[in-house]
């Protein structure tokens, strides 16, 4: 799915967050996780999870590196397996076969706060000389 200004408008007003039937976007407490981070053709793409609910593409503390076409490829591929009732390991493994195995594996402190890790990540994905 091409990102167009209907989607810009939806991604503005947060309804990129709103959780599936599935998965939750967030956790009402602060919460370990972990982050897949790929680099991929024009910036990065990445989602966060943990094993219990959250399951959600992020571009939160790293938009200026972001690969806006791909990271919607990856919320399609992660509202698809929702809609199959996957679980989050077998969600993971789909998003796997359709993109690779992460370029970087980030341990998060808190996936609700998970700007701080990512945003420097991504900056030496794209710019490793900046």
């Amino acid at each position: 799915m091409a990102s167009n200004d209907s989607d810009d408008r939806y991604q503005y007003m947060g309804l990129e967050m709103i959780p599936t039937p599935r998965y939750d976007a967030k956790t009402d407490e602060p919460c370990t996780g972990t982050a897949w981070m790929w680099r991929v053709e024009n910036g990065v793409i990445a989602l966060e999870f943990n094993n219990d609910k959250v399951l959600t593409g992020t571009s939160y503390g790293f938009e200026d590196y972001k690969d806006w076409d791909r990271g919607d490829d990856l919320q399609d591929v992660i509202l698809s397996a929702a809609v199959d009732g996957l679980s989050i390991p077998e969600a993971l493994e789909r998003v796997r076969k359709a993109f690779g195995n992460p370029t970087v594996i980030i341990a998060l402190k808190d996936i609700n706060e998970s700007a701080d890790e990512l945003g420097p990540t991504a900056q030496q994905l794209v710019r490793p000389n900046e």
